[in-house]
């Protein structure tokens, strides 16, 4: 089973995914809303995904957007929000966990791996939903 990275913001959203095994991580989309954010356009891109995988997604993991001393950012609430709507639909079709998970710094260590590229501007979303994704990854192997 694998697991979905999201790295939100009210203007897009990046999605990488995990290997079978979850042991690495890849970059898939770096979505951005039509206009604004819209939960339902959000949620079929991610419902997009979850049936190209044939439903081998067992949890999604959202960004959580803290500062660093740990307080709630200005993004804090509608994380949780967009959390809470896709946790009600996992949680009715019973088959993916949503979380939260820490995402302090993920940016700026994406943006040292992946600054230099080309597309890192258009991009940087999906990246950070990367290194979330690893960091994610790497603790559930240390655990």
């Amino acid at each position: 089973m694998r697991i979905i990275a999201i790295d939100w913001g009210i203007k897009g959203m990046g999605i990488s995914i995990s290997d079978p095994l979850k042991i690495t991580a890849q970059p898939l989309i770096n979505y951005f809303f039509n206009k604004s954010y819209n939960y339902l356009e959000a949620l079929n891109v991610i419902e997009e995904i979850v049936a190209k995988y044939n439903n081998d997604i067992e949890k999604i993991i959202i960004g959580y957007p803290l500062t660093l001393s740990g307080n709630k950012s200005s993004q804090t609430h509608d994380v949780e929000e967009f959390t809470e709507n896709l946790k009600k639909y996992y949680s009715e079709k019973g088959n993916i966990k949503v979380l939260l998970y820490d995402e302090r710094l993920t940016t700026k260590l994406a943006m040292s791996q992946f600054g230099d590229r080309k597309d890192w501007k258009e991009k940087k979303d999906m990246y950070s939903s990367k290194v979330l994704l690893e960091e994610y990854l790497s603790n559930l192997i240390n655990d």
